[in-house]
């Protein structure tokens, strides 16, 4: 019996010290976090082909457990050109936060856009549309069927690059075209409207492993001057053909060669990053670029070179 209680005192004492070890590993830290200031978010992208556009929000603080940023209704938006003011931005009466301003942007012309909220700081930006244009020429379009039979094609296009820091973008859709039908009441029956293009999206490869040699992103499609400045570049890319999955007999494609103003290749570069990090807790935290002075988000601006291509189904492209 005494050593039963001999035993019993000896587990107990143990037990008591490793509680009090325990307990005495707790470290409490207190952080001092800034203090969160709103902001003004501006983001807007220009090219010569569509009229201002700009969505105007606020910034959250990282506290916060709600994943949108309110959008910012009845502000003031001012529209710069080359130092002259233009006017300023209409919101739309659909979209609460949207501004619109009815002008075409010019390419090398300076656009500065200033935002005023009572209570926010004023936020600005300046942006211009690249001048030079791109000389891009589709050099050869090859096929081939893969092991699930699946047709490949293999388009090579050349970039004529200009002396210069330039930023590229570049974009590969299909166009699809489709009727756009109304009800007719009175008729109790469907109308067949007018023939309308839409542009899909499409992934593709690059079989050129030396276009965005130095960028440690995996934004593919966008890239830099750096290894073929002032150079005639040939860049091939890969694609599956959609034409299986659809009853047609050709297919139209279309090619967009982007070149961007450097504040948004380094906001695309950045921004690209930050979701290649995919919230991992061991990756180094990346700050995306913003260009707008007292606030967050974007000023961009690019100018686009189009290239259209056909594909007929069931024929070899050489």
């Amino acid at each position: 019996m005494k050593l039963t209680k001999n035993l019993y005192r000896k587990v107990a004492a143990q037990g008591a010290l490793m509680v009090m070890l325990l307990t005495s590993c707790e470290l409490v830290v207190d952080v001092d976090l800034p203090e969160f200031k709103p902001s003004l978010v501006i983001n807007s992208v220009i090219h010569p082909d569509t009229t201002f556009i700009i969505d105007l929000s606020t910034n959250r603080s990282i506290l916060d457990n709600i994943y949108i940023f309110p959008s910012v209704s009845g502000a003031t938006l001012y529209l710069h050109e080359d130092g002259t003011l233009k006017g300023t931005f209409s919101e739309s009466n659909d979209f609460p936060g949207r501004y619109t301003f009815d002008t075409y942007p010019s390419p090398g012309a300076t656009y500065k856009i200033v935002a005023e909220k009572s209570g926010l700081p004023t936020a600005e930006a300046q942006a211009v549309i690249p001048t030079r244009e791109t000389v891009v020429e589709i050099r050869e379009i090859s096929n081939r069927n893969d092991v699930s039979n699946m047709r490949i094609i293999k388009l090579a296009y050349s970039i004529d690059d200009s002396e210069g820091e330039d930023f590229y973008e570049t974009r590969l859709y299909w166009i699809s075209h489709y009727y756009e039908h109304h009800y007719d009441e009175e008729k109790d029956s469907l109308i067949k409207g007018e023939m309308k293009k839409q542009l899909i999206d499409l992934h593709y490869s690059f079989l050129s492993a030396d276009i965005n040699e130095f960028e440690d992103t995996n934004a593919d499609y966008i890239f830099d001057d750096e290894l073929f400045d002032g150079q005639k570049k040939r860049i091939t890319i890969e694609f599956e053909d959609p034409s299986s999955q659809w009853d047609t007999d050709t297919m139209e494609y279309r090619l967009h060669v982007r070149k961007l103003s450097k504040d948004y290749y380094q906001y695309l570069i950045t921004s690209n990053l930050q979701n290649d990090s995919g919230g991992d807790g061991f990756s180094e935290p990346v700050q995306v670029y913003s260009n707008i002075k007292n606030g967050y988000g974007i000023f961009g601006a690019y100018q686009t070179t189009p290239l259209q291509f056909v594909l007929v189904k069931g024929e070899r492209a050489e």
